[in-house]
């Protein structure tokens, strides 16, 4: 059994939604924003929405790439030093297979495609997945 995490595009929870097509976050940088998934579980009767117990967490971990360093061995080489962004996912109330994440306007801005990790914790136990996503960013700006 492994978990799958699945895009969405919300309306309005938990009722109104559609997937998100290639794995793919759309975002508005630099806005805050709530990014939305689907828990399922891929197992021998497929892929299938999957309902953690009340009081599960799931934790997000973004990767970020926003910061270059001198290399202190050589000063003309630029090296990119790859940060984080974590954030614990939230359950919807009336149904527990959707679940949100809150974004700031600087997660937004720093977030890129790659590969993000997810745990769940459930009963005690804590699983980890890691899945490849694409995060297309909008602009918006005054000027554009």
């Amino acid at each position: 059994m492994s978990f799958v995490a699945i895009p969405l595009q919300m309306i309005t929870a938990p009722n109104f939604y559609s997937e998100l097509p290639d794995d793919r976050w759309e975002i508005i940088d630099p806005n805050t924003q709530t990014l939305w998934l689907q828990l399922n579980v891929d197992d021998s009767l497929g892929l299938r929405r999957y309902v953690p117990a009340s009081g599960s967490s799931i934790s997000v971990i973004f990767q970020r790439a926003d910061a270059f360093a001198l290399s202190g061995v050589k000063l003309n080489r630029l090296q990119s030093e790859t940060r984080t962004i974590t954030k614990t996912a939230t359950a919807n109330a009336d149904d527990r297979s959707l679940w949100s994440i809150s974004m700031t306007a600087q997660d937004v801005s720093g977030v890129v495609s790659g590969t993000v990790k997810f745990s769940i914790t459930e009963s005690a136990v804590t699983q980890v997945w890691l899945q490849n996503y694409f995060v297309k960013k909008n602009l918006t700006d005054p000027g554009f």
